[in-house]
């Protein structure tokens, strides 16, 4: 996928806090089921979320791009 330009926007992208369950907050939750997803990066156009959505779509962040089809 090609680079877009940045540009404002009414979406999103969030993801999983972590992909291990290893950083501080998820070992004292005790399992992973207790992981927040976390806005990655917001005010942006489709386009760039989708761009940032495909480049963490790995290692079990699941990332979602959210925000106003309109």
């Amino acid at each position: 996928m090609r680079k877009p330009e940045i540009a404002s926007g009414k979406f999103q992208v969030t993801r999983w806090c972590c992909t291990s369950g290893m950083c501080f907050t998820c070992r004292a939750a005790g399992d992973m089921a207790k992981r927040k997803r976390v806005v990655h990066t917001c005010g942006v156009s489709k386009e760039w979320a989708d761009y940032v959505a495909g480049n963490w779509n790995v290692n079990n962040y699941e990332p979602k791009v959210e925000g106003d089809p309109a």
